[in-house]
């Protein structure tokens, strides 16, 4: 199956790339050919390998700054090829969530609205974190709950009126209402009472 995967990738299929890197990463991990695959996948408009390779990216670069420690409010000082790794991991996630694809929305939300790897911009953290709510997914009820944080405390608007988001109890009580209705039921619960407390 996977030699089948590989002609239909190598006749330029999105979706078959894609797959094939799938495969290959229950077995090898992210191993080189896996990264091929999928910037060749997401070169072809694959909204979800742009979106895993993306995030990839983004842990590479986390790991190499932090090695997964605390959530950063500021961009800190790295070399040149570490800030690239960041720069690719932005513009990825930026191609996933531009073509729907919700795990490019939700990661790149979830990093603006945690200062994770990236200045805390509530207003981005509130666009991309939107988004990936009205998608379809298994991110859905996480980024409903979130959009409804952010516009219920205002976050961020009083010190960077740029990059912060007004206070809205009408569209923090939409998103919770989402978030509630969700099938993962531990954000599900939390936008739930969240709900309740509004």
């Amino acid at each position: 199956a996977s030699e089948l995967f590989s002609k239909a990738c190598n006749m330029n299929s999105a979706s078959w790339c894609y797959y094939t890197a799938l495969a290959d990463i229950q077995r090898d991990g992210y191993s080189n050919t896996v990264i091929s695959l999928l910037n060749k996948a997401c070169d072809l408009n694959s909204a979800p390998a742009c979106g895993k390779l993306g995030r990839w990216y983004a842990d590479v670069y986390y790991a190499d700054t932090r090695g997964g420690g605390v959530f950063l409010s500021s961009i800190h000082k790295v070399d040149k090829k570490t800030q690239e790794i960041l720069t690719r991991a932005l513009a990825l996630l930026d191609k996933a969530c531009s073509m729907n694809d919700q795990l490019g929305c939700y990661r790149l939300g979830k990093m603006y609205y945690k200062g994770r790897s990236v200045l805390q911009n509530y207003r981005k953290a509130a666009k991309f974190l939107k988004k990936a709510c009205n998608l379809k997914g298994k991110y859905t009820s996480e980024s409903c709950y979130y959009t409804a944080k952010i516009y219920y405390r205002g976050k961020g608007f009083a010190d960077y009126k740029e990059k912060g988001v007004l206070i809205s109890y009408r569209k923090a009580a939409k998103f919770a209402q989402k978030a509630c209705n969700s099938e993962r039921r531990k954000y599900a619960l939390k936008g739930c009472i969240f709900l309740g407390s509004l």
